[in-house]
């Protein structure tokens, strides 16, 4: 913690004899035949996430030299961000993270952040002016659900034991239920009401009553406005 941005020999903070005398050495590194550490801590102060980088040598005899630090040292950041950038091209659903107008986040139950896309921060930065805290400024929705909070859409999903947070800025299709943005999606595809009511199972009837409140509530007046409208919340 007094070396943030270095990349640090063990040997540097303990001699060998003490460390290979050490409880850490026997609980963390001998046990997988771990005799050499260098390590680097990095910090970013907008997303508020330390990161913990280390190297290991079985072999005692090969310490680690200057020059390798220093090597070391140069392509850290850049290994941490590279691994960033994989974690959520990879595991962070990414068909739907790939849409620009979506920006994710991982942290725990607590709203922790372990993991940020630099577009989920500028997002979250522009829509509350005072966050400065290492917790998201706003309550988690529950997983699997999604809610809207000062003009952004809110969505969570389980990530193992921590949740993949997904935000963006909310569309008029996000202040409808279910049922009308599936109707509203089956209009946009250019299905007829008795198409629509088949694959909903309800009567034609039905979804043009519910459709007629959602032109009400979207300020619309025809599919082809309604089209329109969704068209260009999509952009």
């Amino acid at each position: 913690m007094a070396n943030v941005g270095d990349a640090v020999d063990m040997r540097s903070i303990i001699d060998d004899t003490a460390f290979r005398q050490s409880a850490i050495y026997r609980q963390c590194f001998s046990r997988y035949g771990v005799e050499r550490v260098i390590s680097y801590l990095a910090y970013d102060g907008r997303r508020h996430i330390y990161t913990l980088l280390s190297l290991y040598r079985f072999d005692a005899e090969r310490a680690f030299t200057d020059y390798e630090r220093a090597m070391f040292e140069r392509v850290a950041y850049h290994l941490i961000a590279a691994e960033s950038h994989a974690f959520f091209f990879h595991v962070a659903r990414r068909d739907r993270l790939a849409h620009t107008s979506i920006h994710a986040a991982v942290c725990d139950d607590h709203g922790l952040l372990y993991q940020a896309q630099p577009s989920f921060i500028d997002l979250v930065e522009a829509t509350f002016e005072n966050w400065h805290q290492p917790h998201l400024p706003f309550a988690l929705p529950a997983p699997g659900e999604s809610v809207i909070c000062n003009g952004l859409h809110i969505e969570n999903e389980p990530l193992g034991d921590l949740f993949c947070i997904a935000i963006r800025y909310a569309g008029p299709l996000d202040a409808l239920q279910r049922r009308d943005r599936e109707i509203v999606a089956g209009i946009c595809r250019g299905m007829t009401f008795k198409d629509i009511g088949r694959e909903l199972h309800l009567a034609p009837s039905t979804v043009s009553n519910r459709l007629y409140r959602v032109y009400r509530k979207l300020g619309v007046t025809s599919r082809s406005s309604l089209v329109r409208l969704i068209h260009r919340s999509s952009l």
